[in-house]
């Protein structure tokens, strides 16, 4: 692979080739990784443009059938093609989470939660206190990354 070329994704290694790859040096591995890395980022935006242009068309015929819906007063149709119904997406958010919390401390609610925690704040605890808060779990996962040298 030259410096211009782009990436044969044929070439690269396998899990039968890994064995070989442990043989070449770390300057060719990570030379390659950053290859790598450019292509995906190079066909994703390629991708992406694509995409937009038609994601813009699918969401102008899907308006177009929801308002026709509307007019007629249905809840859907069928054509040859498919059949076309309403699909209701009900999203929330906490207005006041004072009132919210009190409600539920209340109400014995706490189904209307979801259960997770914020990992940015249990690292900053942990950082700040030197401990894991308590009833938490933390787990961490290792990967390679590479920055480009500037030369």
């Amino acid at each position: 692979m030259s410096d211009t070329s782009e990436v044969d994704v044929h070439q690269l290694p396998t899990a039968a080739a890994a064995t070989a790859t442990a043989l070449v040096s770390d300057e060719k591995l990570v030379q390659v990784y950053v290859k790598i890395r450019d292509a995906i980022k190079k066909i994703n935006a390629e991708n992406a443009a694509r995409l937009s242009k038609i994601t813009e068309q699918h969401e102008l015929v899907a308006n177009e059938l929801l308002q026709r819906m509307n007019q007629r007063g249905n809840d859907g149709f069928t054509t040859e093609y498919g059949t076309v119904y309403k699909a209701e997406t009900v999203r929330c958010s906490i207005a006041s989470e004072e009132t919210l919390f009190d409600w539920i401390k209340q109400h014995d609610a706490f189904d209307m939660m979801e259960r997770r925690i914020k990992s940015t704040a249990v690292q900053a605890y942990i950082k700040e206190h030197g401990i894991t808060p308590p009833g938490v779990s933390v787990f961490r996962e290792f990967s390679a990354r590479v920055r480009v040298s500037t030369k």
